[in-house]
């Protein structure tokens, strides 16, 4: 469904109480935008997560397992977390966010500058190669 038809159906008056749903249905991965039309307006067409991902979301996978890649996909967007920082992207729990970080750390992916702060272990690397890019 269009955005628009969205808040009609679901009888929200206001954008902003639709705006929150969205992003809420989002976070959990319940709804994605599957389509952007421009004509007559601009606007996202709405999905099931399972309707544009079927053959992903087949894939079973043990909650710890799926908050460890997230956290390794996170810190791997964006270098360095902070404290709660993945808890509240994710709506984890802060201790299951703190174990898969601590997974990384294990692991040699991340390294550990403070509590509840992490940092790619090779970030100068990556910072060195993506100098370059830019020189």
């Amino acid at each position: 469904m269009a955005t628009a038809d969205l808040r009609e159906a679901c009888g929200f008056k206001d954008k902003k109480d639709l705006t929150n749903a969205l992003d809420e249905l989002q976070k959990r991965m319940k709804v994605v935008p599957q389509e952007v039309v421009y004509v007559p307006k601009f606007t996202y067409i709405w999905t099931l997560a399972e309707a544009r991902f079927p053959e992903e979301l087949k894939i079973k996978m043990p909650r710890d397992e799926a908050v460890r890649e997230l956290a390794r996909d996170f810190l791997s967007l964006n270098g360095m977390t902070l404290l709660g920082d993945l808890s509240r992207q994710f709506g984890f729990y802060r201790w299951e966010s703190g174990r898969a970080n601590h997974q990384l750390v294990d692991e040699g992916f991340a390294e550990r500058l403070a509590t509840g702060v992490y940092v790619l272990a090779d970030i100068e690397a990556k910072l060195t190669a993506a100098s370059v890019l830019f020189i």
